[in-house]
């Protein structure tokens, strides 16, 4: 009988080997992989649970109606029909780190934070496979990153009123990711006021959760209501409906039918360049006379407390369309 105890060990050291290798090559493959920059990389559904902080601006869309709130550190702009949410740093810069052919510019500033926000007609998806669910507030979607290495941008699609969809953009950063060595990180999060790109996630989910939708199909004519406040930029104003609001139940007096609020609360609706407001001047030599004035005009009179005479309200889609006021002074 031949002896096979030698060759045992000759195997198991073979196996050994094997083992080995496999090992230290998925531990390199690991260790070379980009670090997932898109803002969930497990697929499942995120729910933002952070809120906007006390004092932030109100951005109200004079085409659609939406608002949502962002911090005063942003600098805001609108350009092509898209909103834009961005924060520049002093820090040099080659396409913040993305410079892949090696001929982009120079730059003295990088922008740590760079968000777009349009409306598109239809429903628009993203151009291949959605990367996971998206939830906050109001909003629910699917979002996607189109990129390699840190670079790129991560798109949000929401569907819209009216058959339209919301794409929200995040420009990604490379420099700012951890796809560059910590020593360069390291240099440009030294730099005060930086932007970090985990803070730039946490400030879009604040951001999202803040999102309002125009109220779709509600239309008012001649409703009563007193201003209750109006916001910093004159955009958005909360208005009382006093005896009249969306919960209503039929009623009616010597002026004919009418609704009775059966559940009095207060609603935001927006102004824009297209409100209109006339007031009703009444004077014992002239009698009433209807006269145009500025919309901002008798909002500040409103909520100021000035003139104590009722205002009706056109309202279309959570926008005012005209205000029409009897009698000022």
């Amino acid at each position: 009988m031949k002896n096979n105890r030698g060759f045992a060990p000759i195997v198991l050291l073979i196996i050994i080997g094997v083992l080995a290798v496999a090992g230290g090559a998925y531990y390199i493959g690991k260790q070379s992989s980009p670090a997932p920059i898109a803002p969930n990389s497990d697929g499942l559904s995120i729910t933002p649970t952070s809120t906007p902080i006390a004092g932030w601006k109100i951005y109200v869309d004079d085409t659609y109606g939406f608002s949502f709130e962002y911090p005063e550190k942003l600098a805001l702009s609108v350009s092509g029909g898209a909103v834009i949410l961005s924060h520049t740093i002093p820090f040099e810069n080659r396409d913040g780190g993305c410079d892949m052919r090696g001929d982009s510019a120079l730059s003295k500033t990088l922008n740590d934070f760079n968000v777009s926000m349009s409306v598109v007609p239809g429903a628009v998806n993203p151009p291949y496979k959605e990367d996971g669910n998206y939830s906050s507030g109001a909003l629910n979607g699917v979002w996607a990153y189109m990129g390699a290495e840190g670079c790129g941008q991560t798109s949000y699609y929401f569907p819209f009123p009216g058959g339209k969809t919301l794409v929200v953009t995040k420009s990604e950063v490379q420099i700012l990711s951890n796809n560059v060595t910590p020593e360069v990180r390291a240099r440009v999060l030294a730099v005060p006021g930086v932007i970090s790109y985990e803070e730039s996630k946490v400030i879009l989910d604040q951001i999202l959760s803040t999102f309002k939708f125009p109220v779709s199909g509600e239309t008012y004519k001649d409703q009563p209501a007193a201003v209750v406040a109006v916001s910093a930029d004159g955009k958005t104003v909360v208005l009382d409906f006093l005896a009249r609001n969306p919960r209503w139940v039929p009623g009616s007096d010597s002026g004919g039918p009418f609704f009775l609020n059966d559940n009095p609360k207060l609603r935001d609706v927006s102004v824009n360049s297209s409100t209109k407001a006339f007031a009703f001047v009444c004077s014992s030599a002239s009698g009433m006379a209807i006269v145009p004035i500025s919309a901002a005009t008798m909002i500040s009179d409103l909520n100021s407390g000035s003139n104590s005479h009722i205002a009706y309200f056109d309202i279309e889609e959570g926008a005012i369309v005209a205000i029409h006021q009897q009698c000022l002074p």
